[in-house]
């Protein structure tokens, strides 16, 4: 999948119950593409999403644009990653926002710890 930041930012701003959505200015690792944060609407919680790859560093120069293997979608909870909120607004979201990324043809997981 091609992670072009911008592109995926303005798709998930128009995921049914996202609120406000920005995009991060530093990646979280060695292997990653700056993470995006979508907020639900109360501003309560988040849930942010990342690509990443398992076998090659992605430069800094290019963590808004990239190709990735996969992405990581979480909404923060725990350390176990992906979905554990029980909150109503915020897995419906997080369903939306898998469906969208899948639409754009990622392949998304809990976490990217699993393949390290």
């Amino acid at each position: 999948m091609r992670w072009n930041q911008q592109k995926i930012v303005a798709a998930l701003s128009a995921v049914p119950g996202a609120g406000r959505v920005e995009a991060t200015t530093y990646p979280w690792g060695d292997y990653t593409t700056n993470a995006i944060v979508v907020h639900t609407p109360d501003g309560k919680h988040r849930i942010h999403a990342l690509g990443f790859n398992d076998d090659f560093v992605i430069d800094r120069e290019d963590a808004e644009d990239t190709d990735v293997v996969m992405v990581e979608l979480s909404d923060g909870t725990d350390s176990r990653g992906g979905l554990q909120s029980t909150d109503p607004q915020v897995i419906r979201l997080f369903g939306e926002l898998r469906i969208a990324l899948v639409g754009m043809g990622a392949t998304v997981v809990d976490q990217m710890k699993d393949y390290f």
